[in-house]
């Protein structure tokens, strides 16, 4: 049986020891691009650091193909590698030929490339190893999230070329951030136009471009692009982190998510830069919609456009998209309709039979249509006399901007109107739309709105003295209604956890302090991953926005998949203790 690279191989050191060689080796091209002033001395050494490292993944590959048996086959099942190494040292031929460049610079730039993609590998072997191992897409799948947590973190504090002049963050603050980002929230401690650079800004970007999608879904991209393909144990564990009930075509529903996000987001960058006429505030935005992340460069985020219809309706259409989850697009887009299939090749082979969608995705388009009229209709009625928000609007506008306050509460975290100025009616609707938050598989986070809808059918059932909860002539597994429980009380227990935390630290008896409902909508904000807040965030105590990034993390990665990663396979007891019954209510 031949072995992928990054598997133990004959002639070949542990992935574990090359994984964290292929990290170290990115430390040098940072301290390099990160902004810092370094003497020539030192700038050398780090070059020749890097190409150090070159050589050393060189080395190991090359020592592999000659200890392997056979080697055609070694070649074969690594090819990537392969393709890798002879990129490389092309690459440094054709530099070398030219007379522009001169010094170590003529083999830094592919060695640098090199090392990007090495790193890449690197992960994708680790992940096909951890997808062997029971309930490990849920262990990889928080770790993953952990893991870029600390390295955006360690970008925005510690690279001089992330932050403007003068304007260098403190470690928390960083650490805010990349919760923040990573997490999809929006929760911001520092004004993300002014505080960061353009550098700083496109990695704030990559962590909610991978934190919206997850990190896994870009791994598995990266193997199918890489020619390595997935197996059945990487299939199980890809469809667990998407949430999708596919098996034999997870390969191309991964790489049609991948596909309709960017085509999404390119289109909406195309639309706001009709209106905006600056590519990169364009894109940031559009990006930073899709994936439900709320960042915005306007210190006042959307709210200078609250007139505007192309940029309203281009944001609310992302927000909405993004937020269905990939699992009901797959089986919306992969549909015939009058004989027409939209994306015939993306249909999943088990989801449901042809012609009629199934009960997720018909729940989640009920639930979402529901709550977005709901929403906007109380909105409208409870501000339609406060003259900080609606008041002054037209009527077209104050419609317009109920409904976009209706869609951006449950998840996305833009606002065209101050929501500090709401009143405690509207402040209080959009906590309970923040804690619905958007649908499983999805960008947003929340407990989400199949959760809510089992949790009302289950009560609903109950009142009527039913054992069973039904919907749509189908019956739901016992198990769903109780991962539905868990999940609401586990989002039970942190909010108001957070809030009390929040109380104690930061009502000091002082007229400045805020009030209680402010504190309470800042974890509602943080749990359903909105970013929404009435503007306290930057005045918050350390201990408070340590407490939040906890909340924040705890509401992205899911309750459930938080116990699952934490709890070991259950054991079935040969036994069972008589029953008793207890007096409740």
């Amino acid at each position: 049986m031949m072995r992928g690279p990054g598997l133990r191989r004959k002639g070949a050191g542990p992935p574990f020891f090359f994984g964290v060689l292929s990290i170290l080796a990115i430390v040098p091209m940072l301290v390099l691009a990160g902004g810092f002033e370094l003497p020539r001395a030192s700038r050398l050494a780090l070059q020749s650091l890097t190409l150090l490292f070159c050589a050393a993944f060189v080395l190991e590959y090359v020592f592999a193909w000659r200890s392997a048996s056979p080697r055609r086959g070694f070649l074969k099942s690594t090819a990537a590698e392969a393709i890798l190494v002879t990129g490389l040292l092309c690459g440094m031929a054709a530099t070398a030929a030219s007379t522009e460049i001169t010094g170590l610079k003529v083999l830094l730039v592919p060695g640098e490339v090199y090392l990007v993609l090495n790193l890449i590998l690197k992960f994708l072997a680790l992940f096909r190893i951890t997808s062997r191992r029971p309930l490990s897409y849920a262990r990889s799948f928080v770790l993953s999230f952990a893991g870029i947590i600390l390295a955006g973190t360690l970008m925005l504090h510690l690279l001089p070329a992330a932050t403007v002049p003068d304007h260098r963050i403190s470690l928390v603050d960083a650490f805010f951030t990349s919760v923040s980002a990573t997490c999809v929230t929006g929760l911001a401690t520092v004004d993300t136009g002014t505080t960061f650079t353009r550098f700083g800004q496109g990695v704030i970007l990559v962590l909610f471009q991978v934190g919206g999608l997850g990190l896994m879904t870009f791994a598995a991209f990266f193997a199918l692009a890489l020619g390595k393909g997935m197996g059945l144990r990487e299939r199980e564990a890809m469809r667990g982190v998407l949430n999708l009930r596919v098996s034999g075509s997870i390969v191309r529903v991964v790489v049609g998510i991948l596909l309709l996000t960017f085509l999404v987001e390119g289109l909406a960058a195309v639309a706001l830069y009709s209106r905006w006429g600056d590519a990169w505030s364009s894109v940031f935005h559009a990006v930073s919609a899709f994936c439900n992340a709320g960042f915005s460069l306007h210190s006042d985020s959307l709210s200078g456009f609250v007139s505007d219809p192309v940029v309203n309706w281009t944001v609310m259409a992302e927000i909405v998209i993004g937020g269905l989850g990939f699992g009901v697009l797959v089986d919306i887009l992969g549909r015939r309709y009058f004989g027409i299939s939209v994306l015939g090749w993306l249909r999943p082979t088990d989801q449901g039979p042809a012609g009629r969608l199934t009960v997720q995705t018909r729940i989640v388009l009920i639930s979402t249509v529901v709550l977005i009229v709901a929403g906007a209709v109380l909105t409208y009625l409870f501000e339609a006399g406060n003259p900080a928000t609606l008041g002054n609007l037209s009527a077209g506008d104050r419609i317009t901007a109920a409904v976009f306050q209706s869609v951006t509460s449950r998840t996305a975290g833009f606002n065209t109107i101050p929501i500090g100025e709401m009143t405690e009616e509207s402040q209080f609707l959009t906590m309970l739309l923040m804690l619905i938050g958007a649908s499983p598989g999805s960008t947003g986070g929340g407990v989400k709105t199949v959760t809510t809808v089992v949790m009302i059918l289950a009560v609903v059932s109950l009142y009527r003295n039913r054992t069973r909860v039904e919907v749509f002539g189908r019956t739901l597994p016992v198990n769903t209604v109780n991962h539905a429980v868990v999940i609401v009380s586990t989002a039970i227990v942190f909010v108001t956890l957070t809030t009390l935390i929040l109380t104690i630290f930061e009502n000091r008896g002082t007229g400045s302090d805020p009030r209680f409902l402010s504190l309470f909508f800042e974890a509602a904000s943080a749990f359903g991953t909105v970013g929404l807040s009435t503007g306290i965030t930057p005045g918050l105590s350390i201990v408070s926005k340590l407490t939040l990034c906890v909340t924040m993390f705890v509401g992205r990665v899911g309750p459930l998949f938080l116990v699952l990663a934490l709890s070991q396979r259950q054991i079935a007891r040969p036994y069972e203790y008589p029953e008793e019954h207890v007096m409740i209510g």
